[in-house]
């Protein structure tokens, strides 16, 4: 099986770069980065979703069967503009190349902001919500390619991401901006202390992933990706302060709602299934970005 991915030096795409590092499986990596050095089985290349004709013609000549589409330009500028930019871009890119007769199955990626409702359990029938320009375009993007793989025969699957974290996260993010805080010696204010959302490891991530990618029994459509329970930001920040020997002064509080995944139809491709421990997951991030 071979392996077209976009967004290779992205957050999850670093991330699944590494896992597929170790497997059997050749993968032609796309990313904007330039100079980006051959791995095992990964052979990078430099390019945007405006694929030129010989960035196509080496892709044509690899002849993918499996296309892992992780790109997404600017996060996290999600204007109007941006948006709809990267939807432009990647219905460009889809048209480009979907008449490769060697690809077999499409998988691409979509966002628990989806969902129209904003507390409790979501399951992938549920509706979903085009009020902002980043869910209008997500949106965009699975309807064009759930017509060009019906269209063409190709085995589609959209799989709905919740709060993913792990090394090579942007810097802006949770625990990249705690850690960076404690490292420089300066207060850290976490505003959203009392929220609670579904928190995924990366690592959880791309095993789901690549079981899907390999299963002879699961088919195409919707999934979600999380651990299918809700965490207090206040637990996250409260470990990484143990891990440091810091106090944390905010004691009780009262938690803001949120939504969480329905990971029973995940579950039916890996059955064994149970999201990382937290505090494991959370303390191997903080050496990895040490």
């Amino acid at each position: 099986m071979k392996i077209l991915l976009t967004g290779a030096t992205g957050f999850i795409g670093k991330n699944f770069c590494d896992y597929l590092n170790n497997k059997k499986y050749p993968v032609l990596a796309l990313s904007r980065a330039r100079n980006l050095k051959k791995n095992k089985n990964i052979t990078y290349l430099q390019s945007s979703f405006k694929l030129n004709n010989q960035t196509l013609k080496i892709i044509k000549n690899f002849q993918p069967q499996v296309i892992i589409n992780l790109g997404w330009y600017g996060i996290p500028d999600f204007s109007k503009k941006n948006s709809k930019k990267n939807y432009m871009d990647q219905k460009f890119f889809f048209e480009k190349i979907k008449n490769i007769p060697s690809i077999k199955k499409i998988f691409s990626f979509g966002s628990c902001w989806e969902y129209k409702k904003k507390v409790g359990k979501c399951f992938e029938t549920d509706r979903f919500s085009r009020d902002t320009f980043f869910n209008d375009s997500k949106y965009k993007i699975r309807v064009c390619l759930e017509n060009l793989c019906k269209k063409n025969k190709i085995e589609f699957y959209w799989l709905r991401l919740f709060y993913v974290y792990g090394p090579y996260q942007r810097k802006e993010a949770l625990l990249p901006s705690l850690l960076n805080s404690i490292k420089k010696n300066r207060k850290n204010t976490v505003n959203s202390i009392k929220n609670t959302n579904d928190f995924v490891y990366v690592e959880d991530v791309c095993k789901l992933v690549y079981k899907l990618l390999v299963s002879k029994t699961a088919k195409g459509g919707i999934y979600n990706i999380g651990s299918g329970k809700l965490t207090g930001v206040k637990k996250i920040v409260k470990i990484v302060y143990n891990f440091y020997n810091l106090k944390l002064s905010v004691k009780k509080i009262k938690y803001n709602r949120s939504i969480y995944a329905s990971i029973k139809k995940i579950k039916k491709v890996d059955k064994f299934f149970s999201p990382s421990d937290l505090k494991k997951s959370i303390i191997k991030t903080i050496k990895h970005n040490a």
